[in-house]
């Protein structure tokens, strides 16, 4: 990932696995915690704070050194960059309204009056995870 690509997205970064929510403080953080084969069975989606879709890729590992010979190479790093398009703040809006439905049932997140930054402020202490 070059410093401009990351430089882009905004944080948090938002994870989506189903229902369930991560949001991470850093592009660096999300790429640690993301799985090679997340990525490579398309079950990683995500988005930044702008609601921006998320891309995601997996660098691979040099192929050097007898390690790598006698055991072979290990799965790459995982990479995120913005998605090709436009922003899809309606989506992220829902998915976080869902969320927080289900983890406050006391919450008004679902209301659509909530803006999508007052939705990321909301559900960032329960789905923070790095």
């Amino acid at each position: 990932m070059s410093s401009a690509e990351a430089a882009s997205l905004v944080p948090p970064i938002i994870l989506v696995d189903g229902h369930d929510v991560m949001m991470f403080g850093s592009v660096a953080a999300a790429e640690r915690f993301l799985e090679p084969w997340a990525v490579q069975d398309d079950s990683a989606a995500g988005f930044d704070a702008k609601g921006r879709k998320l891309a995601f890729y997996v660098e691979p590992h040099s192929q050097k050194g007898w390690m790598n010979k006698l055991f072979g190479t290990p799965p790459g790093r995982v990479r995120i960059v913005a998605a090709q398009g436009s922003a899809d703040e309606a989506t992220l809006k829902t998915v976080l309204g869902r969320y927080l439905s289900a983890r406050k049932p006391d919450s008004t997140a679902h209301g659509s009056s909530k803006s999508l930054e007052e939705l990321i402020a909301e559900t960032y202490p329960l789905a923070r995870l790095g």
